[in-house]
């Protein structure tokens, strides 16, 4: 009897882990715009976002729902304390690596969570690689929702350093 069960537990996981399984490119190019949003909080007592943009490869594996790739984004925010007479633009352009995990894949409505890791290069008011770039490491944590099999919409939060980090909520179009 418990030869049966184990073997009923398995056989039940087995397929529950093969529905996950289906055909997809192994390849994914993604390009996308977005809207950054910032805390107010540090010196600052204004934020206010911008729109931003990205692009991604992916390697989607062929019997795991993780994809794997390279993500290529500028975000900014503008920001204003209480002694200055304008906005100052903080801008970051950012490469990292990233992964997601992709629930019910190649379907029409497929959520995913996901993680970046990389290096991102900010500056204020002057464009991002004039005088004054710093070079930070950053993460990315994101969730989204690929939908009609080349759409996709997500919300990350962009881990910079102090000025710069930023949540964004992105639309693309991925083949």
């Amino acid at each position: 009897m418990k030869r049966i069960l184990i073997l009923l537990l398995f056989l039940g996981s087995s397929s529950m882990a093969a529905a996950q399984i289906r055909e997809v490119k192994k390849m994914s190019y993604e390009l996308g715009a977005g809207y950054s949003f910032a805390p107010n909080k540090n010196e600052f007592y204004k934020a206010k976002g911008e729109l931003g943009g990205y692009f991604e490869c992916r390697y989607n594996f062929a019997n795991v729902p993780i994809d794997l790739g390279g993500h290529l984004g500028i975000t900014g925010v503008r920001r204003k304390s209480d002694s200055a007479s304008d906005y100052l633009d903080y801008r970051s352009f950012s490469v990292m690596a990233v992964g997601d995990y992709v629930f019910m894949r190649g379907r029409k409505v497929s959520p995913y969570v996901g993680f970046g890791l990389g290096v991102a290069f900010s500056n204020y008011d002057t464009g991002i690689f004039n005088y004054g770039t710093s070079t930070a490491f950053t993460c990315m944590p994101r969730v989204g929702i690929r939908f009609l099999k080349h759409l996709s919409l997500s919300m990350d939060y962009q881990l910079i350093q102090k000025n710069y980090s930023h949540a964004n909520v992105r639309f693309g179009i991925y083949l």
